[in-house]
């Protein structure tokens, strides 16, 4: 198993502040979250101001209890591919470098092409790292405008363009 899978793996044994580990994994989330580990403080306070304002977010530490002996490579290929009105990626050197960042970049990927490019993939730019196979026409979010601001940009995204799937 690579290095990087089993960080992920290993931090899922505490549920944190505000969550359950009885939540159960829903079949549809408003947002993934993307990140690598140095940005797992700037994600979880993402997820939970978004949670706290009362959106489905899939972010790794909210459901431990769901993910502990799963097949992750598919059910996270599952969940940024398909079961997510949007996926917010935290876009660093630390991201680029790490196979199961890919991964998911990846599978956020392969639904931007199956729907036309829709607006799909919300970046986060934590350093001046580009990421590979994102346009650079793409807007970015820079990291700077603080965890506070992008929530509140992303909540009022979820809401101004709310349905489904």
């Amino acid at each position: 198993i690579h290095e990087d899978l089993q960080k992920r793996v290993s931090a899922l044994h505490t549920t944190p502040r505000g969550s359950t580990a009885a939540e159960g994994l829903p079949e549809r989330f408003d947002v993934a979250i993307s990140f690598a580990g140095p940005e797992r403080r700037y994600a979880e306070e993402l997820a939970s101001r978004v949670r706290a304002a009362g959106f489905s977010v899939f972010y790794d530490n909210f459901y431990p209890a769901d993910l502990w002996g799963k097949n992750l490579y598919e059910l996270f290929h599952e969940i940024y591919s398909k079961r997510a009105r949007f996926c917010v990626i935290f876009v660093s050197k630390a991201y680029t470098d790490r196979d199961w960042t890919n991964h998911e970049r990846q599978c956020a990927q392969e639904r931007m092409l199956r729907e036309k490019g829709r607006n799909y993939i919300l970046p986060i730019r934590v350093d001046a790292t580009e990421l590979r196979a994102i346009l650079s026409t793409i807007g970015y979010m820079p990291i700077e405008h603080g965890i506070d601001k992008i929530a509140d940009l992303l909540i009022e995204k979820l809401r101004s363009e709310g349905g489904g799937n």
